[in-house]
């Protein structure tokens, strides 16, 4: 896998899906705080974090979430999930709607071992699913996990101060004495050991979605295991890590071959399935097309090679 740098700004980039951004809360100026999950805090557990995003238009398509881990070991669970507005005494807020049982939930997946050791970005694939204006990138332990589920996720962090809408986007879910499950913003009432106060925080979540309804999953996707990526998923990055946009690849989805046109000089592009396996590498020398009529369908990554950078593309393939 390529190696991951974490970018912190909100910036648009075209992809082959159209018109792609990056979706992130956390302040990078301040200080990192690390929240373990699962784990004890006096009269509830708490057994997952989340983190509300926002599009600026209605709806919109969700490809992949990076996730900046202080820890993991054992299998993860990401979901996208619905969004309820709750008004409260010093305002309204969103969490998480864990009160409705047909409250949608928009995609699943389970990241899987083997993981780096310490802090380290992972990447969730999701198939281009459809999204609505508000929802939240769901992080918990796995009941695929064989053993004692525990990771920590890093936030940014800072003493307590007014909550707004704007700014309360980190949730938590958390199973309580009478095994009642409940949700609530992250800064509301849980106190880190050494500290005198509640954390103001927003986790190290990006998330990369479109306004492009092209290939669209529309339907609830259960993805199931898959292997996460230690590389973002869409647009390309250079050696200083800055982003280029430069690769087209068509058509897409495609049956029988890719052509693949860039406008710096490809040397080999390399094709990857779910699991994160390259099942088609192909050295470039100007053939301008990648055969892949012997794949079977489904959703794949191609990873595009060239003098200015490497670019990482979702593809399908139908037969």
């Amino acid at each position: 896998h390529f190696a991951f740098l974490l970018f912190c700004l909100s910036i648009s980039f075209q992809t082959a899906m159209g018109q792609e951004n990056e979706y992130s809360y956390y302040d990078p100026a301040t200080p990192q705080h690390s929240w373990p999950v699962e784990s004890n805090w006096g009269s509830f557990v708490m057994f997952g974090l989340s983190e509300r995003v926002t599009l600026p238009a209605d709806s919109g398509y969700v490809d992949s979430v990076s996730i900046l881990f202080n820890q993991v070991s054992d299998t993860v669970h990401v979901l996208l999930v619905s969004d309820t507005l709750f008004t409260t005494s010093v305002g309204p807020f969103h969490l998480m709607n864990d009160n409705d049982p047909l409250a949608p939930i928009y995609a699943s997946a389970v990241i899987a071992p083997p993981f780096p050791a310490g802090p380290t970005t992972l990447t969730v694939p999701f198939p281009h699913v459809f999204v609505p204006k508000e929802f939240h990138v769901l992080i918990a332990p796995s009941a695929y996990s064989s053993d004692y589920p525990q990771f920590s996720i890093i936030g940014d962090s800072e003493g307590i101060r007014a909550r707004t809408p704007e700014i309360s986007r980190s949730g938590f879910f958390a199973i309580g004495t009478n095994n009642l499950v409940f949700v609530s913003v992250l800064d509301s009432m849980l106190i880190p050991n050494g500290d005198a106060a509640p954390l103001f925080s927003n986790l190290y979540v990006t998330t990369y979605a479109s306004e492009d309804a092209m290939n669209a999953v529309n339907e609830t996707r259960d993805i199931g295991l898959i292997a996460a990526l230690q590389q973002p998923l869409s647009g390309v990055t250079n050696n200083n890590g800055e982003r280029l946009a430069h690769v087209i690849i068509f058509p897409n989805p495609a049956s029988n071959a890719l052509q693949i046109q860039s406008v710096a000089a490809i040397s080999r592009v390399d094709l990857l399935d779910i699991l994160g396996r390259i099942v088609l590498s192909q050295k470039w020398n100007g053939i301008g097309m990648l055969d892949v009529s012997g794949l079977e369908p489904g959703r794949y990554e191609a990873i595009v090679h060239t003098a200015r950078g490497i670019s990482t593309t979702p593809v399908l393939i139908r037969h």
